[in-house]
């Protein structure tokens, strides 16, 4: 097990980080990480936090085989909710399609290829992830698979037509290198989505360390202001925002107001003092999808 690394703000490169809360290690790890938030940008992040060589180790074979429980007790795995994955990225394609129908992409964080395997229309597609075991499960032949980073698959300049990247930048120790080199990957005319854990949300705020997205191997996490600003600085302008939660395979009517009532009750909870403690609930604003072209 590797020490855990120190690092400044990615957002504006300052080392004046504010402690907000303290979770618990990924997977068995006992050790605890601080969320912490730059006192200069807001930007929020973990720290210390992963060393690269071991966040790349935490997505191999255990990440996506392992029946675990999320914090609201419910056991899964990544594999066994390729369905359910599938549907949600499904509504993620109906966000691209409106500037995107076709051409090459990338998916890059590719997992097993469930985003991928979600889309129609006349693609030629493209894979890159660190884990051989994601690599090694895409099911689609016709899809081009990279094992490694998106530095050393080495594309072409202007080469994607569209590029998605799902639940991967708040995991990332380079963002803005990364950025940066989608940009010059990304067709002049091309279009890129982002989704990620949204931090500015009504429950990450109402429900702070019990937010149900919030966990060490997420190195990094954004609101609504960051996203944009990090994408700003990186030579991208902003096409859409959307906060993808009806019609997901985390919606229900009933869940949507019993979690209305648990966001109600917490609320309370925090300004009087009493000590309830609840996992945040799925709910709208919980995730952002934004779509970008190069500015």
């Amino acid at each position: 097990m590797d020490s855990l690394v120190f690092t400044n703000c990615q957002l504006c490169k300052a080392n004046s980080p504010k402690f907000l809360h303290v979770i618990p290690g990924f997977k068995g790890d006992h050790r605890e990480f601080n969320v912490v938030k730059c006192a200069v940008c807001d930007f929020v992040y973990i720290n210390p936090r992963y060393s690269e060589k071991e966040n790349i180790e935490l997505y191999e074979e255990s990440y996506f085989t392992d029946q675990v429980k999320d914090l609201s007790g419910k056991a899964r795995s990544f594999i066994d909710d390729r369905e359910d994955k599938i549907n949600d990225h499904r509504i993620e394609w109906g966000f691209l399609k409106k500037y995107k129908r076709g051409g090459r992409i990338l998916d890059f964080g590719s997992g097993p290829g469930f985003f991928l395997d979600s889309l129609d229309g006349n693609w030629e597609k493209y894979a890159v992830d660190t884990s051989n075991f994601s690599i090694s499960n895409i099911q689609d032949p016709t899809i081009n698979k990279f094992r490694g980073t998106l530095f050393e698959a080495g594309y072409e300049d202007n080469f994607f037509d569209a590029i998605y990247i799902g639940h991967t930048l708040d995991r990332l120790t380079n963002l803005s290198e990364t950025l940066s080199e989608l940009r010059r990957v990304l067709n002049v005319n091309g279009v890129m989505l982002a989704v990620t854990p949204n931090i500015g949300s009504l429950c990450a705020r109402v429900f702070k360390e019990r937010y149900r997205l919030l966990y060490s191997n997420h190195l990094v996490y954004f609101s609504t202001e960051t996203l944009k600003t990090f994408f700003s600085q990186s030579g991208f302008k902003l096409l859409d925002i959307k906060y993808p939660y009806y019609r997901t395979s985390f919606f229900s009517y009933s869940g949507f107001f019993l979690g209305t009532v648990k966001i109600l009750l917490q609320a309370f909870s925090n300004i009087f003092k009493v000590p309830i403690k609840m996992v945040s609930p799925p709910y709208p604003g919980n995730l952002i999808s934004v779509i970008v072209a190069r500015s």
